[in-house]
């Protein structure tokens, strides 16, 4: 990727859009990880995911919906004397991460993110 791209925020937030769509996860290199942060922060949506480095050289990294707090709240949820209704955990498991991906998509085709 050339550096111009990263000028354009509304760039970067229709391919992040496109790749959480089609993958439910983005791809991208350490020169983008400024650019891709400023993004999360600028839609007030930093606390909604995890950034993970792909590989020990850290040149790229993952983007993914930070649904392990959910799952958590599902299990405590779900969980009847000590054992986890299966069913009801799968239920919610689903519903959450719906909710998570809605909310996500809501801010990032809502927000203005020129010059990012």
């Amino acid at each position: 990727m050339r550096s111009s791209n990263y000028s354009n925020g509304e760039e970067l937030k229709s391919r992040v859009i496109s790749s959480l769509k089609a993958f439910g996860f983005y791809v991208f290199t350490k020169e983008e990880y400024p650019h891709v942060s400023r993004l999360l922060r600028k839609l007030s949506l930093w606390n909604l995911f995890k950034i993970r480095p792909l590989g020990s050289s850290r040149s790229y990294f993952i983007l993914e919906p930070d649904v392990a707090a959910y799952f958590t709240e599902c299990r405590n949820v779900c969980i009847k004397e000590g054992v986890v209704d299966v069913k009801c955990y799968l239920k919610c498991k689903e519903r959450k991460v719906s909710e998570l991906m809605s909310e996500i998509f809501k801010k990032l085709e809502g927000g203005t993110v020129e010059g990012t």
